[in-house]
């Protein structure tokens, strides 16, 4: 069957996608402008964080007392992070490298952590601190997550407050030359090991120490002590005041040579506070589109700027948090506000925390994390809403420009490139952390964000347009649903973002009133109302966050809409109207970058990324329709296990396996060769390497 030369033959050029049973293969990272990529594919790397602390008296992962590592980490891995930010001491290093956990418990009257550990996870009682470290970061490399190891304090113990003596250089706790010799320890004993990506400098510098020459001084030597250890971790560098403060690199930047390693963090909290108010009750206290329009201002004048213009850089907001018992409305209104702009600049993140509880915290036992992820039992959500809350944030809803534009003769839905293409949105409603979806109706409700529809709107005054239609988005009245129209020139069809937080989007309903988008209270249809304190009046408090709705841009494609893609590909090369649709059909075949669809008709990209195995699904959706796949990959091994796996959904007819490395001329030769000699000719190419590919002499390789 095999041989058949008429039979369709699929080409994936898959070089390492498929992540090994031990590690991720997204190692070592690199950056690129403001993102952070895989360097074996050149692929954004998006980095989703819980925050695990290791730093306090234990000097151990928190909750090993709770349940065993392996379910413990398969918890993180279900609730979509795909890394942690693991804290640790330095003295862990310095002082009590050789000290074992039951030893460090003697002095806290904690049996019932004790005893925890020995039923869930007997072994660590033994080890050292260290060797617990290393034993949950072999787990999390095990179950493709990736660690940021984090220097959170030098003295064991909670973090922060401004004269704990632990928070910058010359403290008590807080001797350069041995932090410098922790770090350098903690990155040599990690080299190699593929699932430390990242290495933080220090947690929240802070107190009445601080300034610049000692900042400047000391973290360049920290960052070079790092690189030189560990050269293929990306080193994480935080400012001032709390992780808060960055602005002055305006004036200095940091000259260090790192590579492609150099990153910057920040942080914040509802109470951190923005220019002259930092009190946690200016939430409730003051108008929240002014608010939250004034924070998001503050964060790019203090850090985001980092983000943009020709030297940006990528900046990880490695700690926000809040109450995830619910209870907090400041924390409530503070997280839907950031939500906007994590999203909205698609950065990486850490969320503090994972962690339900602590061994020992001050004279606490087993004391319950408000701020947990996980309950105080480890086995449940504290935040009911969080998958939903979370999902777009945990998303990759942009991806490098530089990997778009190495996209050439794409086979796509449209013909041809244009810069003046719209951007691709979807449309956001943070406070439930859904989005809008068409239902069977032809209104718009939320749901999920894996929803296929995606959004075009050509200025801020004009039609929202569902893409690839020409219906749009109208209003029909006040309390009514919003429905997609064919009639698109009405005032009720033209959408305006209002107030100091752009987060309403406003129209005119039939009788030339403005109305806002808003999510009804008591379904999840979306329709129009009165526009809540949409001017900057100090004395308006209601609470608008139900009416605020965000144009969120994406290039990146999902699951479904690839299959979308590819589906219409084989339905077109079926029917042989390839070149009546003006899609690429030279060498009878259609290249399909990974990652570049985007980048020729500026509307769309593939989700890409080896934990979420989109050329593995494309092989099994290609093979399932009755073609024949040949697979290659550059490591021999990998490429035969995918095999194997497809082969167990019955596929073994319509597989084939050959080696390849397309950045080689002569293998790509061998390659081609044996496409002509076994099935003699190749209908479709999909060049899913993330790389050129070699060049060879197409005529040269027909007269063989």
């Amino acid at each position: 069957m095999l041989g058949t030369p008429l039979r369709s033959v699929f080409l994936l050029l898959l070089v390492l996608i498929f992540a090994s049973s031990k590690y991720s293969n997204a190692y070592p990272l690199s950056t690129q402008n403001r993102w952070i990529i895989d360097e074996a594919t050149g692929q954004r790397a998006k980095l989703v964080c819980g925050n695990w602390a290791g730093h306090l008296n234990a000097m151990i992962p928190e909750g090993l007392d709770r349940r065993p590592l392996k379910d413990i980490v398969a918890e993180l891995v279900n609730r979509k992070f795909n890394c942690i930010r693991l804290t640790y001491a330095i003295y862990m290093w310095t002082r009590y490298g050789h000290v074992n956990v039951n030893d460090t418990f003697a002095p806290f009257d904690a049996p019932e952590v004790l005893q925890g550990i020995a039923m869930n996870n007997p072994s660590v009682l033994n080890m050292t601190h260290i060797q617990v470290f290393d034993t949950v970061v072999h787990e999390l490399g095990a179950q493709n997550v990736k660690v940021l190891l984090d220097n959170h304090v030098s003295d064991p113990k909670w973090c922060c407050h401004d004269d704990d003596e632990n928070g910058f250089f010359h403290d008590r706790h807080f001797d350069p030359q041995e932090w410098v010799n922790g770090l350098t320890l903690a990155a040599k004993h990690f080299n190699g090991n593929h699932a430390v990506v990242a290495m933080s400098l220090r947690n929240e510098l802070h107190g009445p120490r601080q300034n610049l020459h000692d900042w400047y001084r000391y973290m360049s030597q920290g960052a070079v002590a790092i690189h030189k250890a560990n050269p293929n971790v990306l080193v994480v560098i935080s400012g001032l005041n709390y992780d808060t403060e960055l602005q002055f690199l305006k004036n200095k930047p940091l000259k260090i040579d790192l590579g492609k390693k150099k990153v910057f963090e920040t942080h914040l909290y509802s109470w951190s506070g923005i220019g002259t108010l930092k009190l946690k009750e200016i939430w409730t206290k003051q108008p929240l589109n002014r608010i939250c329009a004034d924070s998001i201002k503050g964060i790019d004048d203090r850090a985001g700027f980092l983000t943009i213009g020709e030297n940006a850089t990528p900046l990880i907001f490695t700690e926000f948090g809040f109450d995830e018992t619910g209870s907090s409305v400041e924390d409530n209104r503070f997280l839907t506000c950031l939500q906007t702009y994590l999203v909205g600049r698609d950065l990486d993140w850490g969320l503090w925390a994972f962690q339900g509880s602590y061994y020992v915290k001050g004279d606490k036992v087993q004391l319950d994390e408000s701020f947990g992820v996980m309950d105080v039992t480890w086995h449940h959500l504290r935040y009911s809403n969080f998958t939903d809350k979370f999902q777009l944030l945990q998303r990759k809803n942009q991806e490098s420009k530089n990997q778009l534009v190495n996209a050439f003769n794409l086979c796509v839905l449209d013909a041809e490139p244009t810069s003046k293409a719209p951007s691709v949105h979807i449309l956001y409603h943070p406070l439930s952390g859904q989005c809008a979806q068409v239902n069977g109706k032809n209104e718009l409700e939320v749901g999920s964000c894996e929803s296929k529809n995606r959004w075009v709107q050509l200025g801020n005054e004009t039609q929202i347009l569902l893409h690839g239609t020409k219906k749009c988005l109208t209003a029909a009245g006040e309390g009514l649903p919003v429905a997609l129209s064919d009639d698109c020139q009405g005032k009720n069809s033209f959408w305006k973002p209002l107030s100091l937080s752009k987060l309403h989007l406003a129209t005119m309903d039939q009788h030339e009133k403005q109305v806002c988008l808003e999510k009804d209270s008591n379904s999840s249809r979306i329709v129009t109302s009165k526009c809540i304190c949409i001017e900057d009046d100090s004395l308006c408090l209601d609470d608008p966050q139900n009416q605020w709705f965000q144009l969120v841009v994406t290039n990146v494609l999902t699951n479904a809409k690839y299959d979308e893609v590819l589906r219409e590909f084989l339905k077109d090369y079926k029917e042989g109207s390839l070149k009546s649709k003006n899609r690429p059909f030279m060498v009878s075949g259609c290249s399909m970058a990974k990652v570049g669809v985007n980048a020729y008709t500026r509307m769309y990209a593939v989700v890409t990324g080896a934990n979420k195995g989109i050329g593995y699904g494309i092989c099994k959706k290609l093979a399932s329709n009755g073609i024949v796949v040949v697979l290659t990959a550059r490591n021999e091994k990998r490429g035969l296990e995918a095999v194997e796996r497809l082969k167990e959904f019955g596929l073994s007819d319509f597989l084939v396996f050959h080696q390849l490395d397309v950045t080689d001329p002569p293998s790509v030769a061998t390659l081609a060769q044996f496409i002509k000699t076994r099935f003699g000719k190749l209908d479709i190419l999909v060049n899913n390497a993330g790389v050129a590919g070699g060049i060879v002499n197409g005529e040269d390789v027909l007269r063989k």
